[in-house]
């Protein structure tokens, strides 16, 4: 049966009787045996696309990820904690409705009082 698939056709017979004619080059006869059987399945367009999709993902975490560290670097450094702090008093005329204790604010409210500048 699996011989039979090799030599159905004039060009994997050839392939097959050069395998046979040059035994030494076994790395070349077994690429030119899985490019045959496997080359011409695959639409290119359609492993580009993939691709793309794929490395666009790892692009979006990436960014989301190095968004998110940066949002926790600023939370934390005691002058961007003041000067945040000073912007929402600022931003809502001096009065809070946080408790005087919690001044940990969250990524989105963080965005609106620097988009509002």
């Amino acid at each position: 049966m699996f011989g039979l698939q090799i030599l159905k056709d004039k060009a994997t017979r050839e392939q097959y009787d050069y395998a046979i004619a040059h035994p030494e080059e076994v790395f070349y006869n077994t690429a030119r045996y899985y490019h045959a059987y496997y080359g011409h399945k695959t639409d290119p367009q359609y492993v580009l696309v993939g691709l793309l999709l794929i490395l666009s993902g790892f692009q979006y975490l990436n960014q989301s990820t190095r968004y998110n560290q940066a949002v926790a670097m600023v939370k934390k450094t005691p002058a961007n904690k003041n000067r945040l702090w000073a912007l929402e008093l600022e931003h809502s005329g001096g009065t809070t409705t946080k408790k005087k204790g919690s001044k940990q604010m969250d990524k989105y409210e963080i965005i609106l009082i620097f988009q509002d500048k």
